[in-house]
């Protein structure tokens, strides 16, 4: 189920509340708050297989606590790729490997870069030495790819979905005084 919130209610939340006809007083509560990524139709394309276990379609769920994993290394000149139906503007994308909240399974040699066409790429530059890399785009994303430069002395890598940052509306300017 997903929860959109237009720019009225953007802090809203949606509580549901379920209960049983049982006579034993059970009930459950949902908390459900909107994203604060953008969450764009995205498809992947890699050189890597993935996991019967931990498909790649795991990589645009959108839930920031699941992950995919490959069934091999990795190696040098292996690539995961993240295409967006549409461009996206936002005011940075931060990219992830490895297995959430754990530094294992991790990309420890590559390079991320962004396309805004789809096929021509600009390097952003290393991922870091958890994996993981921000950068902020100047015009709309319709493509971010990470290139795998080496093993990373592991039996398989795990991916993550990408953290799409809106962009930030100015706050209204006061005119009274």
């Amino acid at each position: 189920m997903r929860l959109y919130i237009d720019n009225r209610n953007k802090s809203a939340d949606l509580i549901l509340t379920i209960s049983n006809n049982s006579s034993a007083a059970n009930p459950v509560s949902f908390s459900f708050r909107p994203s604060p990524c953008i969450e764009p139709k995205t498809t992947i394309t890699s050189s890597l297989p993935f996991s019967s276990r931990f498909p790649s379609q795991r990589l645009t769920d959108y839930n920031l606590t699941s992950y995919s994993r490959s069934s091999r290394a990795c190696k040098k000149g292996d690539y995961i790729q993240y295409t967006f139906a549409e461009p996206v503007s936002c005011r940075a994308i931060v990219v992830q490997t490895g297995i959430p909240n754990v530094t294992r399974y991790i990309v420890t040699q590559g390079t991320v870069a962004y396309s805004t066409d789809g096929t021509h790429f600009t390097d952003c530059g290393p991922l870091d030495d958890s994996g993981s890399a921000t950068f902020c785009p100047e015009q709309p994303v319709k493509a971010v790819r990470i290139n795998i430069l080496g093993d990373n002395g592991e039996a398989i890598v795990a991916l993550q979905d990408l953290h799409i940052l809106p962009k930030l509306e100015p706050l209204p300017q006061n005119t009274s005084r």
